[in-house]
């Protein structure tokens, strides 16, 4: 196995064979930090990423990673208002909501490539490793909202009541409420850039192989990957949409120059 990797990666990236890098594909949980509450988070199976480590000098790596991911998200304890209202739902897409509410349902596919630096130590005569990093980059969204019904209406939400300060201590708006499709789409999610640190923990399975776990915090310039950007008509939310990845990773270890 190792000998046919090898024979790839001297074909296609022969400058390789000089240095020492770490190649992991791994595959965990993603999802947004934002104004819906979340319905798939820390250890659902939404997410794949691969990541490369070139060792420049010493413990220090450039790293570079690819992932693709799901997040889902549920206003589950209140409704936005229509516009008519005075409420946040100001966007073309809420049209039909005008004169009533609605529980952001949305569902938002996430493509990332980043770079950064690295900085990894193996400690315990290699047989485990930590690594912290922070890394820049570009994503793409294709972010979806399950507005209408099977029969193409807008969701007749029952009207929530509380007493004072109190909210709500169960859920008010449930899936159950909804049909499962996400048909309408925010133009507003597309191309956006995202900057974060990374941290990962890896444990020696093999020779060269780690078992290992890796959390990653994406910060934005978009407020719209959940389909909400304004919670009044007249006030823009308090910050843009965070991306949180939490992933069990395969990490193997190639090349044979240490500097």
């Amino acid at each position: 196995m190792n000998y046919t990797i090898n024979l790839i990666i001297i074909i296609l990236f022969p400058s390789m064979l000089y240095g020492q890098y770490d190649i992991s594909i791994g595959t965990g949980s993603h999802w947004l930090n934002s104004d819906v509450n979340v319905l798939c988070g820390l250890g659902s199976l939404n997410y794949a990423n691969g990541t490369i480590d070139y060792q420049v000098k010493d413990e220090f790596y450039l790293t570079g990673n690819i992932g693709y991911g799901n997040a889902k998200g549920l206003n589950q304890y209140f409704a936005f208002n229509g516009f008519a209202l005075g409420g946040g739902l100001v966007e073309d897409i809420y049209k039909d909501y005008s004169e009533t509410i609605y529980a952001p349902y949305f569902s938002s596919n996430i493509l990332s490539i980043s770079a950064g630096p690295s900085f990894k130590q193996y400690l315990a005569n290699d047989n485990i490793f930590v690594k912290v990093g922070f890394q820049i980059g570009l994503s793409h969204a294709r972010t979806y909202m399950n507005l209408y019904d099977a029969e193409n209406n807008i969701y007749m939400l029952p009207t929530l009541l509380t007493l004072g300060a109190f909210g709500p201590q169960e859920p008010i708006y449930t899936q159950d409420l909804f049909d499962d499709t996400f048909e309408t789409q925010v133009e507003e999610a597309a191309l956006f850039y995202h900057y974060g640190p990374h941290i990962n923990l890896g444990l020696q399975v093999n020779d060269k192989g780690y078992l290992g776990v890796r959390y990653t915090v994406h910060l934005t310039n978009t407020d719209n990957l959940d389909g909400i950007a304004w919670r009044t008509a007249v006030d823009r939310t308090d910050n843009n949409d965070f991306i949180h990845k939490a992933t069990v990773e395969y990490v193997h270890r190639f090349g044979t120059f240490n500097w």
